[in-house]
């Protein structure tokens, strides 16, 4: 049995100084507060025995958008210790998000255990209120630093806070994502929009009221439940539902550090008993992306995580003494209330700090002033036990730590993560509708507000089918935004189309129609993106954008969309030809000049031309390539059923020298047409493959003179159609549908209607017919 205790733990907080030189930077404060750890252990020798930091990644490097103007050190944790003059082993940089300081805690911890490392030095911090100051008063600042020594640097992973959904629908707004859980819990409760706000101001009129008496919050005003809830010009509104004094203030200027010790090593070098605290037990989950969690209104993994860590430490929320919850907005904090059994008035408490509405938030750290707070609060009652409770994404990561005065009997305990994991994925999944079209209901909302007043409005709603969808209202669209605020929308009736930037919504059926883009009634007609011809039975359309290497906007995608939609419905057609004008491209794939315009950005449902994503389809498609097909433009290549290649064409899937992948299929489809390895090389390198090599492994069926790839791939064309298009189609449905199965004697017994199509055909009497009398048939393709 090995128990793990917390030895010293250090805090600071820096209001902007008047004279601006002297502000502070990330790496200053972090450096006070690991000062103040090692001085807390009463022990001055005490950094002589760390043998690892692991420090809390800084806002600045958890994405490219919040980058400090100022600079970054290159290795943050050994510039720490360079400062404060330690050289333990080993050193990491943290990922990012809520959860990570307890995480950290619960990891080392169980390191500790395991022999794997004896003293630890967590620290982290943030300085944006002194980058604010500084970039307004356009003083400049080198906040940089060079050290040495290995350091392990983890992936941000702040992107996972986002899914697909949320890309699609431009949803990135994270008080928005917050606030639509909390109109779902409001409806689950039944109460209206001003009784919920009142019960929000309610509650943090307490976290503000504990922030006042913090010598280290970075706001401490006392502020009323009405002056929380109610909107004014210093109280303006971030969503709907958020005034500014009930959201996370980031812009704050704080560090904290806490040192983790082997009990044994504690007592070895000669820490003073009485500024130990135990950590009992630790626990981490992880929820599913909010469209797929069975009840927008609370977190399973967070109810997961709290009873998880309890249960480790053979206690019970009723044993817990003292409490500090994550509390980014209100949500946060009911749901733990709600996952522990506790009551939002709790005569404990549930915050040390006064929260990060109050006491501040800096960035990904804020959980280690909970921890230090909970040491601190328990070394002053002398027994009891605290739990910390920390969260990262959408209440999507989640953290839990248990401390105490006495050991366990057990030793530290780290909740089985597997075990709690497996429970938390078995939530009952809705359907979800990635593309959402039709009647639907309101299952949460939340009005995004710029300076300006209201911005935007999001939806998270149930279509007719109850298939679950993330919907945006259309840029511009200010009658539907209003009409959110207007009056309570929860399970008010809206339409949605998929057809263009997101799923754009309304409450008129009408107008929502209206916001698709021209549907192309037929082949006849002019566009804008393609040329488009008729050869007999054969359609030719090509791409017709060279002076941008026929890269395809998203227009030009779903133009595509809406001609191979009717080339699937034209009975006259039996097989398509896709090419691109001129002689240097088929296609380039993504137009990124384009995307540099801030036009939104987005695809139809059958994905790059409207082929990558297509399911089902029952006609064949020959890519003509002149010249090079280059990222989404080889995925459109590949989507195709058979390949054509002129002596100049040349292959390559490039996306990861921009920091991407070969997301529209190339990396699903690529490895199934070569070798294994070969397309791997290509994946990983994004090196070019030329025509003759991508004859040689069978990627290109067919190879031509230069410039005549469209004429080779009509010959192909004209040998389809000498086919029965019934077979033809039936074949490829065939293929589609045994795709999956590896042992074609399985595949041989899956049900299929294609066969039947084929003995009801008309097409099968005109061959057997034609075979009999040696003639020509005559297809009817039916």
């Amino acid at each position: 049995m090995i128990n793990v205790v917390i030895i010293g733990v250090g805090e600071v907080v820096e209001q902007v100084p008047t004279e601006l030189d002297q502000a502070s930077s990330p790496l200053d404060l972090m450096e006070q507060a690991a000062r103040k750890a090692i001085k807390d252990t009463g022990l001055e020798e005490t950094g002589n025995f760390i043998d690892t930091i692991a420090t809390v990644r800084t806002f600045s490097e958890s994405g490219v958008q919040l980058r400090s103007p100022f600079g970054d050190p290159e290795n943050l944790p050994r510039s720490i210790c360079k400062r404060v003059g330690i050289s333990p082993e080993h050193a990491v940089y943290s990922a990012s998000g809520g959860q990570v300081p307890q995480q950290l805690i619960n990891e080392f911890a169980t390191m500790i255990c395991n022999g794997e490392r004896e003293s630890v030095l967590l620290v982290g911090g943030e300085a944006l209120a002194n980058q604010k100051a500084l970039k307004k008063a356009k003083v400049k600042a080198d906040w940089t630093d060079d050290a040495d020594g290995p350091c392990e640097r983890r992936h941000p992973e702040i992107t996972n806070m986002f899914d697909i959904a949320n890309l699609q629908n431009e949803f990135t707004h994270i008080p928005s994502a917050y606030t639509i859980m909390e109109h779902a819990r409001r409806k689950r409760l039944g109460l209206s929009r001003e009784a919920y706000a009142k019960s929000c101001g309610e509650l943090f009129e307490k976290f503000a009221s504990v922030a006042a008496k913090h010598s280290n919050a970075m706001f401490s005003e006392t502020q009323t439940a009405t002056q929380i809830s109610s909107l004014s010009d210093t109280n303006n509104p971030v969503t709907d539902a958020y005034p500014r004094a009930m959201t996370a203030k980031d812009g704050v200027n704080q560090a904290a550090a806490v040192i983790l010790m082997s009990e044994d090593k504690a007592r070895a070098i000669g820490i003073d008993d009485s500024r130990w605290i135990y950590v009992l037990s630790g626990s981490d989950t992880e929820d599913l992306s909010q469209l797929y969690r069975e009840d927008l209104s609370h977190s399973i993994a967070m109810r997961t995580a709290y009873t998880g860590a309890l249960k480790a430490a053979s206690l019970s929320a009723d044993d817990i003494s003292c409490f500090d919850i994550y509390s980014c907005f209100p949500i946060a904090v009911f749901s733990a209330c709600d996952a522990l059994g506790i009551s939002v008035d709790d005569p404990r408490g549930l915050t040390l700090t006064g929260g990060m509405p109050f006491f501040g938030g800096p960035g990904n750290n804020y959980a280690m002033h909970s921890i230090v707070n909970t040491v601190k609060r328990l070394r002053k009652d002398g027994r009891g036990y605290g739990l910390v409770g920390a969260n990262g994404g959408f209440i999507t990561k989640h953290c839990v730590g248990i401390y105490g005065t006495e050991p366990a009997t057990g030793g530290w305990q780290h909740a089985d993560k597997s075990a709690l994991q497996t429970f938390v994925n078995e939530q009952n999944q809705p359907r979800v509708a990635n593309f959402a079209d039709g009647r639907a209901t309101i299952e949460g909302y939340a009005v995004e507000f710029g300076r300006k007043g209201p911005k935007r409005a999001y939806i998270i709603g149930r279509l007719e089918d109850d298939r679950r969808f993330m919907g945006v209202t259309d840029r511009g669209d200010m009658e539907t935004v209003q009409a959110l605020l207007d009056s309570d929308p929860l399970d008010r009736p809206v339409y949605v189309t998929s057809k263009g930037p997101g799923n754009r919504f309304t409450f008129d059926h009408e107008k929502t129609r209206a916001l698709t883009p021209p549907i192309v009634n037929s082949l006849e007609d002019t566009f804008e993106h393609c040329l488009v011809s008729r050869n007999g039975h054969v359609l030719e359309v090509t791409i017709n954008r060279p002076e941008a290497r026929n890269s395809l906007t998203p227009e030009a995608n779903f133009e595509l969309e809406q001609i191979f939609n009717l080339y699937q419905k034209d009975r006259t057609l039996w097989a398509a030809i896709l090419t691109g004008a001129g002689t240097k491209s088929f296609s380039a794939g993504n137009d990124l000049k384009y995307m540099g315009t801030g036009k939104p950005i987005w695809f139809p449902e059958t994905g790059f031309a409207g082929l990558t994503h297509r399911k089902k389809r029952q006609k064949p498609v020959i890519a003509a390539v002149n010249g090079f097909a280059f990222g989404g433009g080889l995925e459109i290549a590949l989507a195709c059923d058979v390949i054509v290649a002129d002596e100049n064409a040349a292959f390559a899937l490039p996306e990861v020298k921009t920091g991407l992948i070969a997301a529209a299929g190339g990396i699903f489809r690529l490895p199934k047409i070569l070798p294994p390895h070969i397309a791997k090389d290509m994946i990983l390198t994004g090196r070019t493959m030329e025509v003759d090599e991508a004859l040689h492994f069978g990627m290109v069926n067919y190879k031509a003179d230069a410039g005549k790839a469209l004429e080779k791939a009509r010959e192909i064309a004209d040998r389809i159609c000498a086919a029965s298009p019934t077979a033809v189609a039936a074949s490829l449905e065939t293929m589609n549908e045994g795709a999956h199965i590896l042992d074609p004697a399985e595949a041989l017994d899956q049900p299929t209607k294609a066969l039947q199509k084929i003995a009801a055909s008309e097409d099968l009497q005109i061959g057997l017919m034609a075979f009999l009398m040696k003639q020509k048939p005559k297809w009817k393709n039916r």
